[in-house]
């Protein structure tokens, strides 16, 4: 088993890896999948499902809310931290919408391991991103529309140096998230006609560590 080589073979570091195929032969791969991890900026796409059904993408330029002193419009706040990870913006919006109605739309679609209303740490495991990420690709979470321009901003953000910079040539719809010593990356990939979900959640790794086992699992899944 490549992950579970992986992760024995990276001493000092915790690993945990989910990859799902999507269509095809439906392989999929997974090591501690279930294992509880600080959620860091990852967050903001569960938050982002909430903001499309509590407040609607359409009206998103109606609705302002005070981000640091300063006036956004809940688009500006979205789309921030979504391509930037800015985290004021993704407080704001988490905040406005309500975290426990993020926490209870993500036990709703099944994400029974994700807590982001605790009052001390929070959590969500890399197989709850990765189901998250499954639905949204397959079109469960957002109209035809919302879903399109979601992933085109998962696509246009900023953040590469994790899953994107493992897999050269591939398409990446990808979210990052990165807290002391926790870095995540959570990804949409389509690669050689195939298309996955691919959840890398680390404690002690670097992003070059979590784009060298990219390249291997993409190896094996468009074999």
């Amino acid at each position: 088993d490549i992950l579970q080589t992986w992760s024995d073979s990276h001493s000092g570091q915790d690993w945990s890896v989910v990859a799902q195929e999507i269509g095809g032969k439906g392989r999929s791969a997974s090591v501690r999948g279930n294992s509880w991890y600080e959620p860091a900026s990852i967050y903001k796409i569960y938050s982002s499902y909430t903001v499309s059904k509590r407040v609607g993408l359409a009206n998103m330029d109606k609705i302002s809310i005070n981000v640091g002193g300063q006036k956004k419009t809940i688009r500006q706040c979205f789309e921030a931290m979504l391509l930037y990870s800015d985290n004021p913006c993704g407080e704001a919006v988490s905040s406005y919408v309500g975290w426990w109605r993020i926490e209870e739309d993500m036990h709703k679609l099944g994400l029974k391991n994700t807590f982001l209303n605790r009052k001390d740490s929070n959590f969500t495991t890399s197989e709850d991103a990765n189901l998250y990420l499954q639905q949204l690709y397959q079109g469960k979470l957002f109209s035809a529309q919302d879903r399109e321009y979601v992933l085109g901003l998962m696509q246009k953000q900023q953040l590469r140096s994790g899953i994107p910079a493992g897999c050269e040539g591939c398409a990446v719809a990808n979210k990052t998230g990165d807290l002391s010593n926790v870095r995540h990356d959570a990804a949409i990939v389509q690669s050689g006609g195939k298309t996955y979900v691919l959840t890398i959640f680390t404690s002690g790794a670097k992003y070059a560590d979590i784009a060298k086992l990219t390249k291997t699992i993409n190896d094996y899944m468009t074999k």
